[in-house]
């Protein structure tokens, strides 16, 4: 009798996982990327599905311009995670030729690889580094993933789950009110990875160093400008010549409304946000340079 009961508890659990999984398959549709190891950069996008084509350098864009006015680094943000149409991308929203070289999971260190890879060829008057709380943890990150890239199966089920996603997501938010209300800590809240000063002394060390071989101005652009630790490490930043920061978002009442609701990346209303801001910005450097 105690097996009959746990075996139908067990399949009830069982139905009431798939009939969720279908639910929210539906409300989230998921992106099929696939990442490969790769040499320099740790991994790379080789297949970007219904989401948008993969260009003749390997990135999620449109075919690039000879010599475009911008190159944009960033991590899933400015891949554009969750966005199916590029035209909505903020990018999109530019009125200068850009070239948008980022990929899902990079960070700091990262970027500057790919920009330093990128400019010799492409030229650019101005880089964009879209910055993650969680950016300046490369070190760390970098290791894990990689490891995991290399060795996954990319047809792992979990990642692919609309459900694993949601309650991770849940678990972000509950961990991130409990340590922020304990004051134990910084907790970024989009990705729910603690930081610490040394991450943020890190990425200034970083950014420094590649600000010392190039003479083009940077601006750097948070994914969330509500994150007082990394816009606080941005004004930090800003006070270099070279550097300046977005500030984006005051529109909204609550940065929350700008996040889909189960992986906190920037929705269609975001990316037109970020856009048309960053289009000003750059329109007034590109104009006070010429």
């Amino acid at each position: 009798m105690k097996r009959k009961r746990l075996f139908l508890v067990v399949r009830a659990l069982a139905f009431l996982a798939v009939a969720l999984e279908v639910s929210l398959r539906h409300l989230f549709p998921q992106r099929p990327l696939r990442a490969v190891p790769h040499e320099k950069y740790g991994w790379m996008m080789n297949e970007y599905g219904a989401y948008g084509q993969r260009n003749a350098h390997g990135f999620r864009d449109h075919a690039w311009p000879e010599h475009p006015d911008v190159l944009i680094v960033g991590d899933s943000f400015a891949m554009g995670d969750e966005v199916r149409n590029l035209d909505m991308r903020f990018d999109a929203f530019l009125e200068i030729p850009s070239a948008n070289a980022s990929v899902a999971g990079w960070g700091l260190e990262q970027y500057i690889l790919c920009a330093e890879d990128l400019i010799p060829q492409l030229r650019p008057k101005a880089i964009v580094f879209v910055f993650c709380g969680n950016d300046c943890d490369t070190a760390r990150r970098w290791v894990t993933t990689a490891k995991r890239v290399a060795s996954a199966d990319p047809e792992n089920v979990l990642r692919k789950s609309a459900l694993y996603l949601f309650l991770r997501h849940r678990f972000v938010l509950m961990r991130t009110a409990l340590v922020n209300a304990k004051d134990t800590g910084v907790i970024d809240p989009q990705t729910g990875e603690r930081m610490g000063p040394d991450d943020y002394s890190r990425a200034t060390d970083l950014l420094n160093g590649f600000l010392m071989e190039t003479d083009i101005p940077v601006i750097l652009v948070p994914t969330n400008p509500m994150f007082e630790p990394t816009t606080a490490w941005m004004r930090h930043m800003s006070k270099h010549d070279q550097v300046s920061w977005l500030r984006w978002g005051g529109e909204f009442d609550a940065i929350e409304e700008t996040y889909l609701p189960h992986d906190r990346h920037w929705n269609e209303s975001a990316h037109q946000s970020v856009g048309k801001a960053l289009n000003a910005a750059l329109l007034t450097l590109l104009a006070a340079d010429r």
